[in-house]
């Protein structure tokens, strides 16, 4: 009782090979996965054939197909020895020998010619040299556009259709793909189309791939790779003067104006302004990766690898099976898992890796925070507005420049602190807050500009009718997007 697996190559009989001929002569009955290969009519006569063509018109999907396949194979093998043939290599695509392979452990399998080598033959190309990516339409990985890409097995209009959807994600529409048919048969051919058209036509079978060429540096947009492509070539010799001249220090201000812009497109709302301010924030990012692998410092792997690891350390509970009741037991986790990190580098307060260069109010916002987690906080919401009154009266009493500024700062800290009380992050309701009076005070400028008015010469009342105006028209709710 043996299985035995045989390659019966890309289509043309002269590709089938010396072994898998001699294995099929010998064999007597042959199982086939399927009877439509144009190899199966060239086989010797008097070989009976024995396909599964069947189960795949059974309506399952087609992990359904290959493992009842794969199990009836199997069974046929424990009662006696079996060889089972399949196009192409056993080993290249074939999820019925994969499942085999678990079934029959010791199956022997014979080698055939995959569909590589005809494709390679016809296109003149070296796979080693190209770093060729194989895929199979049915379960696409994740391509990199910088390197070429064979992808099989697509059969029919619909499997095209699903290639060019996913491909989209890493390729622009107007990118020329080739289809290739019957590449190892007289009748081989093939046709160019843009990866937006190529499931225009439904002339697909079940021996037709795609080839996807390699995108060029400036066309490679949607990978992280095409990125750090692009941000080194500028820093090449021949790139930018501009970015050439730039340093750590010197990209300083940037890098904190781009992390403004990405808050001011989480206030507006608007999701295509947050992708390109995450991607002017993501560029600052890659910069330094770049900056820093020129020094022989770090690559932008170990910034990746940092971060990835952190994760995962942190997380226990959701990577080590740590069982934990809620948030504040995750924070809890995390806050010991960091300090352990960090060994004899322990900072002498909770407070110090927290960056002196923050805004003062977000500052306020992580000092209280982490100090929270540390045990550290007010009884209660009682404590903390009994605590502002008393900051407040403070404040009115002070005589003094500087007794005023020294109050008025504890005021803002324990606003800050009944916020958080609150659940509410102090920046972000300070900058609604700005963002309100902007919208009004433009709409107090426009009537003032409509009804001639100078804000200096008005009375109070005055100010008053025109700023409630204002009010009215720039809090009327905006159309929605849809």
């Amino acid at each position: 009782m043996a299985l035995t697996i045989v390659g019966l190559g890309p289509g043309a009989a002269g590709l089938l090979t010396v072994a898998a001929l001699a294995q099929l002569k010998s064999a007597g009955t042959v199982y086939l996965r399927t009877s439509r290969h144009p190899v199966v009519d060239e086989l010797p006569a008097g070989l009976k054939l024995i396909d599964f063509d069947d189960v795949y018109e059974s309506g399952q999907d087609f992990a359904g197909v290959y493992e009842e396949i794969a199990n009836r194979v199997a069974a046929a093998a424990g009662a006696g020895d079996v060889t089972y043939a399949v196009p192409g290599h056993p080993l290249f695509g074939e999820a019925t020998v994969r499942r085999l392979l678990e079934l029959v452990p010791d199956a022997r399998i014979i080698d055939g010619v995959s569909y590589l080598e005809p494709v390679s033959s016809y296109l003149r190309l070296d796979p080693l040299e190209l770093a060729l990516q194989l895929a199979d339409a049915l379960d696409l990985p994740v391509l990199d556009p910088a390197r070429p890409a064979l992808v099989a097995q697509v059969y029919n209009q619909r499997a095209a259709s699903e290639l060019k959807l996913a491909a989209l994600r890493w390729y622009p529409p107007e990118h020329e793909v080739v289809v290739l048919q019957d590449m190892s048969l007289p009748t081989a051919r093939r046709r160019e189309v843009q990866l937006a058209e190529l499931d225009r036509s439904s002339n697909f079978d079940h021996l037709t791939c795609v080839y996807l060429p390699a995108l060029s540096l400036e066309a490679n947009t949607r990978t992280m790779g095409g990125l750090r492509d692009i941000v080194a070539r500028l820093r090449a010799p021949d790139g930018c003067p501009w970015d050439r001249e730039q340093t750590h220090q010197s990209l300083r201000s940037d890098l904190l104006e781009e992390t403004y812009e990405v808050l001011a497109a989480l206030d507006e709302g608007d999701p295509h302004q947050l992708a390109e301010e995450l991607g002017d924030l993501l560029n600052q990012v890659f910069f330094h990766a770049q900056l820093a692998a020129e020094a022989g410092d770090f690559e932008l792997e170990d910034v990746v690898e940092a971060i990835a690891a952190k994760l995962v350390r942190r997380h226990p509970h959701v990577f080590a099976g740590v069982e934990v009741s809620g948030t504040d037991e995750v924070l809890k986790n995390w806050e010991a898992i960091k300090r352990q990190e960090k060994g004899d580098k322990e900072e002498i307060s909770t407070l110090d890796r927290v960056p002196l260069t923050l805004p003062a109010l977000h500052q306020t916002s992580v000092v209280l925070e982490r100090a929270g987690r540390s045990g550290f906080t007010w009884p209660g919401m009682e404590d903390v507005l009994e605590k502002l009154t008393e900051e407040v009266a403070e404040l009115a009493e002070g005589r003094t420049d500087a007794e005023r500024e020294d109050e008025f700062g504890d005021v803002l800290f324990n606003l800050v602190n009944a916020g958080r009380y609150l659940g509410v992050e102090a920046e972000s309701a300070l900058r609604g807050s700005l963002a309100k009076f902007r919208r009004r005070f433009a709409a107090l400028e426009s009537i003032a500009a409509r009804d001639g008015l100078d804000f200096r010469q008005m009375s109070r009342e005055e100010l008053l009718a025109a700023w409630a105006a204002a009010r009215r028209a720039a809090d009327v709710p905006r159309p929605s997007a849809d």
